[in-house]
């Protein structure tokens, strides 16, 4: 029987990779990053003439469709890198955390994009690893300040050990979301992604800490006035010029010894507090619908879901920002001298006024001369 000539394999063209070939390129260490893609949200159908499958010929990837261009979620992850950038250059304050976290924030943008471009592996991991690292970020430094704003009160009891067991409970809390919370959410960023199988596992380690978050915002912004403009019995005194009562009820603003200053603030605050809830749903929910129902999604919302995301997230978690560091602030009082010295900023131009009512920036002053922590 004759023999077949051996083809060369250039000729031959791109051979399939199976299961095990994949496996054996993961196994040989970050070899396998140059050229393993990772796959693609659901806007990624947008470039198939195919909508419904079989997919082409695609080098491997990490997912269940084929990576390609998603110009809608690309360009919006510019939104992303605006807001870090601009939390990071506009923001007032004395926090090195809160500007780290800036940082991640322009690293999450920056890799996002090119994620949704060329949905390399390495990309895809960091869009994920610094969501992760953020959000965790945020939540630790957003306890140790709820743990110091109520521990004078609440935890009354427990005066007599002193500084030492709030020490420890602070410690607590960042051992919690930092080395128990942040490896949890990890396992569910590329290439990772089957290292903890559970159901919407990602959902819950994402977006645990931003309810956590906003559940004790809302309860110490609506419920804890006697934690935030009373904190140490002395009478505050706000530096926000504004002398509106932003929407409080009369009867709330006679009954407080705080004067009408701080109620604009804390009217202000709860008002950014539920925007950015809103903004954030809102994005949440259209990307969840898209992607899970993505086979029987009209080509226009395959186009705007993950976009809506970007959009909608990155605005509320820059809400959440500017309480951090309102809360903060209103911590620093009870080390100074009990006054507040948080604002948001303004100007007398109108345009630039409406550019900061929407896009607000958190300014804490610096205390008087002589005074320290």
């Amino acid at each position: 029987r004759r023999s077949r000539p051996a083809v060369s394999p250039a000729l031959v063209g791109p051979r399939r990779h199976s299961q095990r070939d994949i496996l054996s390129m993961n196994s040989t260490g970050t070899e396998w990053l140059r050229s393993t893609r990772s796959g693609g949200f659901c806007e990624s159908l947008l470039a198939l003439s195919n909508r419904t499958g079989p997919w082409p010929e695609e080098p491997p990837f990490v997912g269940e469709r084929p990576g390609k261009l998603e110009p809608g979620a690309a360009a919006t992850a510019a939104s992303i890198i605006f807001l870090g950038g601009y939390e990071l250059l506009t923001a007032r304050h004395s926090i090195p955390v809160a500007r780290y976290l800036n940082i991640l924030i322009l690293l999450n943008g920056i890799t996002s994009m090119m994620n949704h471009i060329t949905h390399n592996v390495y990309f895809d991991f960091w869009d994920g690893a610094s969501m992760i690292l953020a959000v965790n970020l945020a939540a630790a430094l957003w306890f140790e300040t709820l743990v110091e704003l109520v521990w004078p009160r609440w935890c009354s009891c427990c005066v007599s050990a002193g500084p030492p067991l709030r020490t420890v409970c602070i410690g607590c809390v960042w051992l919690l979301v930092c080395a128990v919370m942040t490896p949890l959410g990890m396992t569910r960023v590329a290439p990772f992604g089957g290292l903890l199988a559970i159901p919407g596992s990602f959902v819950l380690f994402f977006n645990l800490p931003i309810l956590l978050m906003v559940l004790t915002a809302a309860a110490m912004l609506h419920c804890g006035m006697s934690h935030m403009i009373q904190p140490t019995g002395s009478h505050l005194v706000s530096t926000a010029t504004s002398d509106e009562p932003a929407g409080l009820c009369e009867g709330d603003q006679k009954d407080s010894p705080a004067p009408a200053s701080e109620w604009a603030l804390l009217g202000a605050a709860r008002v950014y507090l539920w925007v950015g809830v809103a903004s954030y749903l809102f994005g949440f929910v259209c990307w969840n619908v898209v992607e899970q129902g993505c086979d029987a999604m009209p080509d226009g919302f395959r186009a705007i879901g993950h976009a809506i995301w970007h959009l909608g997230a990155a605005y509320g978690l820059h809400c959440l920002f500017c309480l951090l560091i309102f809360f903060r602030a209103v911590l620093d009082a009870r080390r100074f001298d009990g006054r507040w010295r948080f604002r948001f900023r303004s100007s007398p131009s109108t345009l630039l006024r409406v550019w900061l009512c929407v896009l607000p920036v958190p300014e804490v002053l610096e205390p008087p001369l002589g005074m320290s922590v």
